[in-house]
């Protein structure tokens, strides 16, 4: 189907036949696949090529049918016509003939579309847009609207050059970490405020539009910079921010010989201002380029007083940007930094396992250690950070196990990276079926390790995702887990093999009636099928998202169990399902609520009506 479902088939006759064209390509593929099929089968395709072109020579479309649609799908059948070409080389020269005369009606459309294209809107030679949205008309009296907490909201770019992007677990993180708000919903609140009032703007990157990255034009972030100074001079406002850029104290203090590290952090200082004097009330201290922390960097910071927030790891998508920790030593200096409510440790290396000051960070609430390359290990003393509320270790591919210390932290609701593997089950671990563990080792290691079922005393748990190379994920067991967690809105799962892993049929039970979001990542196939088998039959299930990645998935229609559907869902996501095979028609019908679908490497999927970035959505 090349169109949303608001379009008609009947009102529409070439959207209806674009979408027979396109279906009758897809199981004439099918069809070439087999050897004895294929000499009966090129002239078809000449056919439904030629047909299709032909009709799209002056199409006739509804107004508010996608202009994109007619290219992406000429690109789409171009592709497949190349795969016909590797399937049956003896008509090789037949479909190379049919593929020039595709590229002939893209050349003779693109000459007539150009120049009633605006430049600003026009594709760059590498595929890229050109595109650049028009400057923010926002001034000075539409930020002093604000309210004072958004104001500090927005103040966090002026540490940072104008159209830095910045992602949204960090602004969330830090204003967490400054108790300007309590939660991600509040943060994401604010972030649509901003955009929506042209404060910031989604950032490109690529060819997609981000949603979870912001970026301030240079307008704004002017006003922002400018406001910052007048914040003091108000009658009724005795609290005001400043920004100190450590590259000026450094000038300042060179007869101190303030070390030049120091030259790629900022900090942001909100002050108490009274009657004789200012005094700090709480900081934001962000490593803005500084490659190699030593014992100098912690040595400063402590001099700082009231400090809430330290992000010393990376907080840019550049892999260049690479952090290494000199000495482990260099963050034992974090036991004298009491008033820290969130610390990041994002991305640095040279970390095996966290020394001993971090768990005596009573305040913390946001611990980051998400793609820290060589943590293999968290030690029990975890459990003393009885206010953590955010716990990170995604991407932190070392770390074979997680504490059971965890389960004490019962402030959770953000838990991202929890580590599963064979040998957390301990019939895994025995020797031989005498009921004894291996060795001493393993014994210790097997009953300082958090099972999955630990997680049930997190009730506060809003957000999970897991990594598990125990491939029989989830079990009876598990699903009870899950249900404990009334709170649970996000859940992700990804399944990693390995030597001992066996792959067993997930039995069938429900996810918490709360969740909302569920992503499976390189799931087994047969786990696949029966975990969305579930969803379909689940009449009081909230999923609203499904993000599929990976995995042997080959057909949504096994999944359906008379006629079952996915009766909430409005977001889908197919990443990477080379071998995902099902009509654009059939697929409408398990997801009836559908109005955002994003589709990427599923070569399959040639009738999808997507965009050149793979992303429908509905449009009424």
């Amino acid at each position: 189907m090349l169109a949303s479902s608001s379009i008609s088939r009947t009102m529409n006759p070439l959207v209806n036949s674009l979408i027979n064209h396109g279906n009758r390509l897809a199981t004439l593929k099918d069809v070439a696949k087999s050897r004895s099929s294929r000499e009966i089968i090129h002239e078809s395709v000449i056919k439904e090529v030629e047909d299709l072109l032909l009709k799209l020579k002056k199409p006739q479309l509804p107004g508010s049918f996608p202009d994109t649609i007619i290219p992406k799908i000429i690109d789409k059948i171009q592709a497949t016509v190349q795969t016909f070409i590797k399937l049956d080389s003896d008509n090789a020269a037949k479909y190379e003939y049919l593929a020039k005369k595709i590229n002939d009606w893209k050349s003779k459309k693109q000459s007539s579309t150009t120049l009633s294209v605006p430049k600003h809107l026009r594709m760059s030679p590498t595929g890229d847009s050109t595109y650049q949205p028009d400057s923010s008309t926002v001034d000075d009296h539409q930020f002093q609207q604000l309210t004072n907490k958004k104001k500090t909201c927005l103040i966090c770019w002026s540490l940072f050059p104008a159209g830095t992007e910045i992602q949204r677990r960090q602004l969330i993180y830090w204003w967490i970490g400054m108790d300007l708000i309590t939660d991600q919903i509040e943060g994401d609140n604010i972030l649509a405020d901003f955009v929506d009032k042209e404060f910031i703007e989604c950032t490109i990157m690529g060819n997609k539009i981000l949603c979870n990255s912001y970026k301030m034009n240079e307008n704004v972030h002017s006003i922002v910079v400018q406001a910052i100074s007048s914040f003091g001079n108000s009658v009724t406002e005795r609290n005001f921010w400043s920004v100190t850029y450590l590259q000026q104290q450094q000038q300042q203090q060179q007869q101190q010989q303030q070390p030049t590290m120091f030259q790629r952090m900022s900090s942001l200082s909100k002050q108490t201002k009274g009657d004789d004097n200012v005094t700090p009330t709480m900081s934001l201290v962000i490593n803005k380029g500084e490659n190699s922390l030593s014992g100098e960097t912690l040595e400063w910071l402590n001099k700082m007083k009231n400090v809430k927030v330290l992000h010393l790891g990376s907080w840019v998508r550049d892999p260049k940007n690479y952090i290494v920790v000199e000495d482990i030593e260099t963050l034992k200096g974090l036991k004298n930094m009491g008033q820290l409510t969130c610390l990041s440790l994002q991305g640095i290396s040279g970390i095996v396992e966290l020394p001993e000051s971090v768990y005596k960070l009573d305040n913390l609430k946001i611990l980051d250690l998400r793609a820290c390359p060589n943590l293999e290990s968290l030690s029990e003393g975890i459990e003393s950070l009885k206010q953590l509320t955010h716990l990170d270790l995604s991407e932190c591919y070392l770390l074979d196990h997680v504490p059971n210390g965890i389960s004490s932290l019962t402030k959770l609701q953000v838990l991202k990276g929890f580590v599963i593997n064979p040998e957390d089950d301990p019939q895994q671990a025995v020797d031989n079926g005498n009921g004894k563990i291996n060795n001493n080792k393993m014994k210790k290691k097997v009953s300082s390790m958090a099972t999955f079922s630990d997680l049930s005393n997190l009730k506060e748990l809003v957000k999970l995702t897991i990594r598990t190379r125990r491939m029989k994920f989830p079990t009876i067991q598990d699903f009870d887990t899950l249900l404990a967690m009334d709170k649970l809105k996000t859940l992700g799962i990804l399944w990693v093999r390995s030597s001992s892993a066996v792959v067993c049929p997930t039995p069938t039970r429900r996810f918490p009636k709360s969740l909302e979001k569920l992503e499976l990542q390189a799931a087994p196939k047969d786990t696949l099928s029966s975990l969305l088998r579930c969803i379909c039959k689940d009449k009081e299930s909230s999923l609203q998202k499904l993000y599929i990645r990976g995995g042997q998935v080959l057909d949504l229609g096994m999944v359906s169990m008379e006629m079952h559907s996915f009766c909430n869902v409005h977001t889908v996501r197919l990443r990477y399902l080379p071998e995902l095979t099902i009509h654009w028609g059939e697929f409408r019908k398990f997801f009836p609520k559908l109005t955002r679908l994003q589709v990427w490497r599923c070569p399959n999927l040639i009738a999808f009506p997507c965009d050149e970035n793979g992303l429908w959505v509905e449009t009424n």
